[in-house]
């Protein structure tokens, strides 16, 4: 079994016990008339107050970035399959917005000096080039394909630092970045050589 085929199992089995539990609530949403873009949104919103949150209120900042994934992102696909208007459209919406969120938090850590503005750079610089080749490679399926999710490191040394755990920012961006950079040539190979 292939790293891909095994994560996205993963990620299957994941998201059918968050869709199970999460469908009582997306049921009355849609009664309200709440859409799923709506959701998406409203996370699209919530960067604003983290970003001056980070360097004012690093708690308040860590409650706003974990409501954001913890809860909105994990109901607005279940809203819309619930509602029936998933979409094409509408999952370009949720993963572009994912993928964004990275960026104004790393911004704010820089603001703050909390983070070197060339590894943050690097990683940012990274990412894309994994995006885009993949998008290359699998167009709007590409999604269902795992991309690196080092946002996730990003938002648990966040965690640590916001509890007072210490700052790990720089050695978390250095790390991802020279492991994106292997891995978008591996993408790259692939890519040419069409596997």
């Amino acid at each position: 079994m292939s790293y891909k085929n095994w994560a996205y199992g993963i990620y299957n089995r994941v998201r059918i016990t968050r869709d199970h539990l999460l469908a009582g609530p997306a049921r009355w949403l849609n009664g309200l008339g709440v859409t799923a873009d709506m959701v998406s949104l409203t996370r699209l919103v919530l960067v604003f107050p983290l970003f001056y949150f980070v360097g004012t209120a690093p708690l308040l900042a860590l409650v706003i970035l974990l409501v954001n994934y913890y809860v909105l992102d994990a109901i607005d696909g279940v809203l819309a399959r619930v509602s029936g208007t998933s979409s094409r459209r509408g999952r370009a919406i949720d993963l572009s917005i994912d993928h964004f969120y990275v960026v104004p938090l790393s911004l704010a850590l820089i603001f703050f000096n909390m983070t070197s503005p060339f590894w943050v750079a690097a990683y940012l610089a990274m990412q894309l080039t994994e995006y885009f080749v993949l998008y290359l490679r699998y167009g709007i399926e590409a999604g269902k394909y795992p991309f690196s999710y080092g946002k996730f490191f990003v938002y648990a040394v966040f965690v640590f630092w916001a509890v007072g755990a210490g700052n790990w920012f720089d050695y978390v961006f250095i790390f991802l970045s020279v492991y994106l950079f292997f891995k978008n040539i591996f993408n790259l190979v692939e890519l040419y050589y069409g596997r």
